[in-house]
């Protein structure tokens, strides 16, 4: 074989094996028209995904900031072929619409894939385009779409989401969800976070608990983020606005705890690895984590703390920690690590004009009688217990006295508090939790008689006898299905909570008992009144 034969072959050689490799365009090519890409992000399941209560192609956007995004997509067919992902961005007519960058590589992975975006341009719409396979051959398509906020939102509106304890894979309801569905149409969405729970991986525990299995229980673990995330209505919201989500135990094990990892030793790293193919790969990548079957324990319980500012320090969206350091990797009697606690001080020193604090638990809710109460019935240690009581005043002491709320999930009720001390610094508080039906107190009466305790009588007797830090005034909650929902508008602040009706007349009725009727206000009224009229009646006798 002469040279030039010789050369033709590893030319040829080269070009096939090109073809076959990752490809990423990023400068701007012509335009191609991909369809109506906004009816396609709302696109209805076909009859085949109905079916299966499953979209072919499941695609969660993650966080996005003014230039920079990331989105985790993975096939849920049984199609092998190669997948094809471009970015575009919107420029009015679908005919103007720019592809950004295009990455084609074959499918070599049994988890999400994710994609990473920088250099954006500020206060614009994008949409991500999924394709798997290439025409003549069946497709598969699926669009998620996100905006990127202006560099100044003094003149815009954001509107942020809140939610927590998905029971899909439990209860099968979705009603909610459907009103979710329609709020991420707003062109003001920017995005919703999880404040823990997104999957309840406590069916698991039954077969698993015990399995020496790590592949087989890492495989019901991805199973059971495919079915929630993947199903439809979750898809039409995952696939719109930027998506924050913070871990708490139901995403590996119930009431998770130090025990756990001896307990449940091979469904904890089954658990820890799913929950870092689906939930962490949406803030950052995972590949300095290590291999997850048999990492040391201190390297896979990775605290996870963060803020995303929006605008010219005009919103800020803080993410602390609760779980990894809760009773994980820290002693006993810390809530937070003493880094952690320096990142939040410097993050208020940036003086935003509006700070929001999400915690998966909230941080003022439990008296020292109600947390001491809850550890001994299920073994959960929450902030409000003694052993707490030194980091939590930490956390409070640093904590703005204005411009500042804090929103938090985990106790499957819907309830605002205003939290003060005793120098007349007041922060207030929203707890949203509970967006399918079996995730909520009114589904478990026992919490809801509990809860009612807590909010209408240890509450106001700790502020009564001064023996905790702070005084937690809280207001009515509602024991139903709720997400939160937080609005900036043109400087101006909102929040509130969206909530679904009952279903059984009964529970509205409770709800009406425990909100009016059993009021600590109204209960201490009647009972000044009737105490009123028993002294005149015995002043008369006498």
């Amino acid at each position: 074989m002469g040279w030039r034969q010789l050369f033709l072959v590893i030319a040829a050689i080269a070009l096939l094996a090109h073809g076959t490799s990752s490809q990423a365009v990023d400068a701007q090519t012509p335009p191609i028209d991909f369809g109506d890409l906004e009816a396609l992000s709302f696109a209805e399941p076909t009859a085949s995904e109905k079916q299966r209560n499953q979209m072919d192609v499941m695609v969660i956007v993650g966080t996005v900031t003014a230039t920079t995004a990331r989105v985790i997509y993975e096939p849920l067919v049984n199609d092998e072929s190669s997948i094809t992902l471009s970015l575009i961005l919107h420029k009015g007519p679908r005919t103007n619409d720019v592809v950004v960058k295009t990455l084609t590589h074959l499918q070599y992975q049994s988890f999400p894939y994710a994609a990473a975006f920088d250099t954006l341009v500020p206060n614009s719409t994008y949409f991500v385009h999924v394709q798997v396979g290439t025409s003549p051959s069946p497709t598969y398509v699926a669009v998620a779409r996100f905006r990127t906020p202006p560099l100044d939102i003094s003149n815009d509106k954001l509107v942020v989401l809140a939610l927590s304890c998905d029971r899909f894979l439990d209860d099968a309801d979705d009603s909610h969800w459907a009103t979710l569905a329609e709020e991420v149409r707003d062109p003001a969405y920017y995005g919703t976070v999880h404040t823990g729970d997104q999957i309840y991986a406590d069916s698991l525990e039954v077969s698993f608990r015990r399995a020496a299995n790590f592949d087989a229980t890492l495989h019901a673990y991805r199973g059971l983020y495919r079915r929630a995330f993947g199903r439809p209505l979750a898809q039409r919201v995952l696939r719109h606005g930027a998506h924050y989500m913070q871990v708490d135990d139901h995403d590996i094990v119930s009431n998770w705890s130090g025990d756990t990892w001896y307990s449940h030793h091979v469904m904890m790293r089954a658990g820890l690895q799913a929950y870092f193919e689906y939930q962490y790969q949406l803030l950052s990548d995972w590949t300095n984590v290590p291999p997850c079957q048999s990492g040391p324990k201190e390297e896979l319980y990775r605290t996870v703390y963060h803020h995303v500012t929006l605008g010219d320090h005009q919103l800020q969206l803080v993410f602390a920690d609760t779980r990894f350091e809760r009773g994980l990797t820290l002693s006993t009697n810390q809530l937070v690590s003493s880094s952690q606690l320096s990142f939040l001080n410097s993050t208020w020193a940036e003086n935003a004009s509006m700070r929001v604090l999400f915690t998966s638990v909230p941080l003022f809710f439990h008296t020292a009688m109600s947390a001491a109460i809850a550890h001994f019935v299920d073994g959960e240690l929450y902030p409000g217990h003694a052993y707490f009581t030194s980091t939590v005043q930490a956390i409070w002491s640093q904590l703005p006295a204005k411009t500042l709320l804090l929103v938090a999930g985990d106790l499957h009720m819907a309830q605002r508090a205003t939290v003060c001390d005793a120098s007349a610094k007041c922060v207030p508080q929203l707890i949203a939790s509970g967006i399918t039906q079996h995730s909520t107190a009114m589904e478990d009466r026992r919490l809801l008689v509990f809860f009612y305790a807590i909010t209408q009588w240890l509450q106001p007797l700790a502020c009564l006898w001064g023996q905790e830090s702070v005084c937690i005034r809280s207001a009515s909650a509602h024991y139903g299905q709720n997400y939160a929902k937080l609005t900036w508008d043109h400087g101006q602040w909102k929040s509130e909570v969206v909530t679904k009706e009952y279903d059984l007349v009964t529970e509205t009725i409770l709800q009406g008992l425990v909100t009016w009727g059993l009021d600590t206000r109204t209960l201490v009224s009647v009972g000044v009144i009737m105490l009123l009229r028993w002294s005149g009646m015995l002043s008369w006798w006498i």
